[in-house]
């Protein structure tokens, strides 16, 4: 029996991005709190990075979720990035959606 969210969304400022950082498993049910924490964190920098280092898993729905959004940065004033992790790495590669969002290094967002 499941006693709370498979996942954890938490939202900080490091310099010029606004940073969501995830963990632990992001599937359907994770998508609402998800696309509101981008959109939130979007009101607060131009440049959002979506941590997913900690992220176990990811279904494809998660996955459009963030394509999703992505996409929507062609015309909104602010921009998505994300800092890969290995949880995702097949789910990635089975989808062919590697170059579907923009990936930025753990250092370049350390730097």
């Amino acid at each position: 029996m499941l006693h709370g969210p498979a996942f954890l969304l938490d939202f900080t400022r490091h310099g010029a991005y606004a940073v969501v950082r995830v963990e632990g498993e992001l599937d359907i049910a994770a998508v609402p709190q998800l696309e509101s924490s981008i959109r939130r964190a979007a009101q607060r920098a131009p440049r959002v990075v979506v941590d997913l280092r900690r992220v176990d898993f990811i279904d494809s729905y998660a996955l459009s979720a963030l394509v999703a959004l992505h996409d929507e940065c062609g015309t909104a004033p602010w921009s998505l990035h994300c800092v890969p992790g290995p949880g995702i790495q097949r789910l990635l590669d089975l989808a062919d959606a590697r170059d579907a969002l923009r990936w930025i290094s753990a250092e370049q967002l350390a730097g």
